[in-house]
């Protein structure tokens, strides 16, 4: 399955299948700026990186600061890393 998702910005070819698969909330913004490893996603003060289907992980979700900086008080600042698009939905809409 093709992906219907319309890129904001310009990813590199590289991540182009990175969303196959999946519907990603129109409510999710496309923040990824051309030097980032991964492309990421803004939703309320969550950050949500898209790795490769078949990575390790697919999501990684931070949290970030009033002024949308990511929280790197915590050695871990992945709250979660998973396959499942479901358990960030979970996450980031409570």
């Amino acid at each position: 399955m093709t992906n219907q998702f319309t890129h904001s910005t310009q990813w590199w070819a590289e991540w182009k299948h990175h969303t196959d698969g999946l519907e990603i909330p129109s409510e999710w913004e496309d923040v990824t700026y051309h030097n980032d490893e991964l492309p990421s996603f803004e939703f309320r003060d969550f950050r949500i990186w898209l790795n490769a289907p078949d990575a390790d992980w697919r999501f990684a979700v931070n949290k970030l600061d009033e002024d949308g900086e990511i929280i790197y008080d915590d050695p871990l600042t992945d709250l979660m890393l998973t396959h499942d698009i479901n358990e960030v939905l979970e996450l980031i809409n409570n």
